[in-house]
Order: structure tokens, then C-alpha cells, then sequence
């Protein structure tokens, strides 16, 4: 939070060098995790006695985080595939590429996945 804030803060100059250093090295491999619907599995039974729209809401979310999760394995799996030594120049570079586009739909479906939560945690009883 005091990160934000000092962005908020900041002039110009200062948030473009904020958001410079944020920015991921063109051949570094991002960190991606996986993360698990562990708590909505384990209390179906008290979601299912939640308002219809609601529950609609968190199963949206659940499913946009199950997209995520395959996503992720994707781009794990390219990854991993950009040390395979045995690739020609060409498909090297086609797997760079993918591998970029990966982790731009990531981040679409990212975006979509906040807001689905957003829609739950926005939710008034």
C-alpha cells in the first residue's frame, strides 16, 4: 500500500521511473503460480445457501481462476521449452513469441479474474 501511495504521490518523472522499474526483462521468464479453489470446494454447502446471484458470482470466479491456472501451465510449459537446446533458431524464436503472447493473455484473463472477485467481494448481503 505504501508503494501505491508513494505512486500516487509521485510527480511525472518520478512515476515514469516507478513504473519503468516494474517492468519485466525481455528474457527472463516470468514467476507465474498456480492457485487453488481449496476454500470454495470445501464450503459448497454454505455457498449453495447464499442469494442465487451470488453464488453465480463466486462459481464465475472459481471457473475464471481454473482458466488462469491452465494459462499458467501453458506459459510454464513454453518456458520450459526455451532451454530445450535441440530447438532450431526459427522455432526458438516462434516459442519467444508465443511465449510473449502467453503472458499477455494472462494478463487478460488476470484482469477479468479481479473483477469477477471484485464482484463477489462487492456484494451486499
Amino acid at each position: 500500500m505504501q508503494f501505491v501511495n508513494a505512486m500516487l504521490k509521485a510527480n511525472e518523472e518520478e512515476f515514469n521511473a516507478m513504473a519503468e522499474s516494474l517492468k519485466a526483462n525481455e528474457n527472463i521468464g516470468q514467476n507465474l503460480k498456480n492457485h487453488s479453489t481449496v476454500l470454495i470446494d470445501s464450503n459448497a454447502d454454505q455457498i449453495s445457501s447464499l442469494p442465487m446471484d451470488l453464488q453465480s458470482k463466486i462459481y464465475e470466479f472459481k471457473n475464471l481462476l481454473n482458466v488462469y491456472n491452465q494459462e499458467v501451465q501453458v506459459a510454464k510449459d513454453k518456458l520450459i521449452l526455451t532451454f530445450d537446446s535441440s530447438l532450431t533458431d526459427i522455432n526458438h524464436r516462434r516459442l519467444k513469441s508465443g511465449l510473449v503472447d502467453t503472458y499477455s493473455d494472462l494478463q487478460g484473463v488476470c484482469s477479468r479474474t479481479c473483477s469477477k472477485i471484485q464482484a463477489v467481494l462487492n456484494y451486499e448481503l
